[in-house]
């Protein structure tokens, strides 16, 4: 075999997670947190597989998805204005790795005890936690009388069943609280519920088709809403609207574990990435705005977003970016799901309660961002990681997985 055709096939290797030998989850040399080869939420941190191979661009992207969402909640300018489409990059990534490692550990006898029980103890302890803060702890010292928390108060159950995405859909109540950004979870958490049947028990080739109808079906469902409903809002946040987002990352993550070489799959990745990046700067360009709910940007420029990321993450699973695979965006992408769940809170704690950063924007912003990130590196050192160290007691892997997620 010459060495140029060696070359191939290892990079053809890599791009599919493949290595000549099983090694059990190794820990993380910081934390001692198991690295765990099944933590393939987009909230988790980088992607690591059962045989040791670390993927740090992958870190990158999920940090690059974090950086875009909070700079929108943090400081509006035109600049962040595309900001929120960070949870569609979420979504495209929480795709791609779900859908790789569900068909790589497809053939375990124990692999949905193995994917619930890790995926629980990731997810669930920050998740619930915070739930019981606001909705057990907080009423019973007294601090929770004012209008949001009673709003809150009356919807718990949306947030307790993982339904946010319906609650906000259903227009029920008309409100937005330190809370709302929980439907992105609950959309997570629902399709963890339904795709994992399909790629277990269907051919790569049936799942692949599946993944493109979804994605399709979520397009023109949204067309529906958007355009014959009195809710067009719904079609942001209800989760069989934004199936495309995990559908497209799904696609991705099959056709590398197909047939197909790298070479031939960037082919047409990345002149699809480029075209839904021109769709994205024709939007903002010819469109009054690139809000969230404007009707051009829900219909085609979701679609577009999650096309355009797709070639990131792609990108990001296949090829060494140095930006991608910088310190800062590793950290953040490491804690990403703290951030996103604890700067909501932050920033309303700095409305209520120190008003002196609210009547400066950067005050408000630096603010944000400084008490967002030590309470999420808090949470994820001294809360999140027990949790994390019990994954490989309860629920051992074999090795057989390939591309994941580091368990941090």
């Amino acid at each position: 075999m010459t060495p140029t055709r060696k070359s191939h096939r290892r990079s053809v290797s890599a791009a599919r997670g493949e290595a000549s030998e099983s090694r059990p989850p190794v820990a993380n040399a910081t934390t001692g947190t198991p690295l765990d080869a099944n933590d393939v939420s987009a909230w988790a941190s980088a992607s690591v597989m059962a045989t040791e191979r670390h993927v740090p661009a992958l870190d990158g992207t999920r940090g690059i998805a974090i950086i875009l969402v909070m700079a929108f909640h943090l400081w509006r300018a035109p600049l962040t204005a595309l900001g929120w489409s960070g949870v569609d990059l979420f979504f495209v990534l929480s795709g791609f790795l779900i859908t790789g490692i569900l068909w790589d550990s497809r053939l375990e006898p124990d692999r949905a005890r193995s994917f619930y029980i890790r995926r629980g103890l990731r997810i669930l302890p920050l998740y619930y936690g915070v739930l019981v803060a606001v909705f057990v702890v907080r009423p019973l010292f007294g601090w929770a009388h004012r209008l949001d928390d009673l709003a809150l108060a009356h919807e718990q159950v949306w947030y307790w069943t993982y339904l946010c995405d319906w609650r906000i859909a259903l227009n029920h109540p008309p409100a937005f609280t330190f809370l709302t950004h929980f439907w992105t979870l609950s959309i997570e958490e629902q399709f963890y519920l339904i795709w994992p049947v399909i790629v277990w028990r269907c051919s790569r080739r049936t799942t692949l088709g599946i993944a493109v109808a979804v994605a399709a079906g979520a397009f023109l469902l949204r067309i529906a809403v958007v355009f014959a409903t009195a809710t067009p809002e719904a079609a942001y946040a209800l989760f069989p609207c934004r199936l495309d987002a995990l559908a497209v990352g799904a696609i991705i993550a099959l056709a590398l574990r197909g047939p197909t070489d790298v070479t031939a799959i960037r082919r047409w990745i990345v002149p699809t990435a480029l075209s839904g990046a021109v769709v994205v700067c024709g939007l903002a360009l010819f469109r009054p705005s690139v809000r969230f709910v404007d009707p051009g940007m829900m219909t085609i420029g979701y679609t577009a977003l999650d096309w355009m990321f797709a070639g990131v993450v792609f990108t990001a699973a296949t090829a060494r970016s140095r930006f991608l695979e910088s310190a800062p965006l590793r950290a953040a992408g490491r804690y990403s799901y703290g951030l996103y769940v604890y700067h909501p809170i932050v920033m309303w704690w700095i409305v209520r309660h120190v008003p002196v950063l609210e009547e400066s924007q950067w005050g408000s912003a630096i603010g944000g961002a400084v008490g967002s990130i030590a309470l999420a590196y808090a949470s994820y050192r001294f809360y999140e990681s027990r949790f994390l160290r019990l994954k490989d007691r309860l629920a051992p892997r074999n090795g057989t997985a390939r591309l994941s997620v580091a368990g941090s």
